[in-house]
């Protein structure tokens, strides 16, 4: 598989981890954040290559994120996904784009997501999940994860 870019909103949790693991094995990697680099921590550090959008409000982030990509991985563990992960959803079948939800705390098969990726023709994936306050140390999760998925 090609290496595809890796775009996320940013936030702590999934969001940073993700573009941990693109930033740390070559991947382009970017996305969209609200004005200001808003985070639940304060200002998204500046290492992360994401774009701040006329809005403070994450749900239009949210939205941008899955107009600018193929499709949505949703990274969850054994907390349910919750709060904007959830818009996430939504505004995926809102806007007809795919999405693929893993629970990374169960064992799954990762020839499903690439089949998901191959078969949805993904060359711009948006990865989501939760916060780290309402997960903490899914950050680290989700980069083992991508690790594996993409053999790195």
């Amino acid at each position: 598989m090609d290496k595809i870019k890796i775009i996320s909103g940013g936030q702590t949790g999934v969001d940073q981890g993700a573009l941990d693991f693109a930033l740390d094995h070559g991947y382009e990697c970017g996305g969209f954040c609200p004005r200001g680099r808003k985070s639940e921590k304060g200002i998204i550090p500046y290492r992360y290559p994401v774009s701040e959008i006329e809005s403070e409000e994450y749900i239009d982030r949210t939205k941008r994120n899955i107009l600018e990509s193929d499709g949505t991985l949703v990274i969850r563990d054994t907390i349910e996904i919750q709060g904007g992960v959830l818009d996430t959803i939504q505004l995926c079948t809102q806007f007809s784009k795919p999405y693929f939800i893993v629970n990374i705390s169960e064992e799954y098969n990762n020839e499903e997501v690439i089949k998901w990726i191959s078969f949805n023709k993904i060359k711009t994936l948006n990865i989501a999940g939760n916060r780290e306050s309402i997960n903490p140390g899914l950050r680290g999760k989700t980069y083992l994860y991508l690790i594996d998925l993409f053999n790195v």
